[in-house]
């Protein structure tokens, strides 16, 4: 096992903020997809079971860790909570973090971002699809087509998760 030099400091902290409290489970799990901030950014939730998953099927001499779900939970919440820097456009930091309290505290808000991101998603999918105004038929319909059309492109979400705002000229 390679020792304690080789996992970068934050990583190593969240880590054991994360409830991994053995240095040579931390060491292994950031080798194994939580080397970097990068890595955690580039992560999704299923990634994160998929990773708890492997380890519990490990043997022992591999180095089997059994997350469990309370760690499994607050790695997905990881996850949210440093992919919310890029969405502001900053570089995941523990400054302003002073302590697992503060840390957990940070997680939470990002778990429940992502919750209500997901709610919005699928609201947004339902709605958009009960909006959609089909292809335009005749002519003469296009006034009411493409006012049904505008209100329909207001019900997308886009890659932000915002949805799209249309300007007449």
């Amino acid at each position: 096992m390679a020792n304690a030099q080789d996992i970068d400091d934050d990583i190593d902290t969240i880590l054991r903020y994360c409830g991994f409290a053995g240095a040579n489970d931390r060491i292994s799990i950031a080798q194994d997809g939580f080397e970097s901030f990068e890595d955690i950014m580039s992560l999704s939730e299923k990634d994160v079971s998929s990773l708890a998953k492997g380890f519990a099927e490990r043997t022992v001499a591999n180095w089997k860790i059994v997350f469990g779900l309370r760690r499994t939970n607050l790695l997905r919440a990881t996850v949210h909570w440093a992919q919310d820097f890029r969405r502001i456009s900053r570089a995941p930091t523990l400054d302003g973090i002073g302590a697992m309290p503060d840390f957990k505290a940070a997680i939470e808000t990002a778990k429940q971002r992502a919750q209500i991101r997901k709610h919005n998603a699928e609201e947004s999918d339902s709605l958009s699809t009960a909006s959609d105004p089909g292809k335009l038929k005749r002519q003469k319909d296009w006034l009411v087509w493409s006012r049904s059309l505008t209100n329909y492109l207001s019900t997308i979400l886009g890659s932000g998760q915002s949805s799209f705002e249309l300007h007449h000229s």
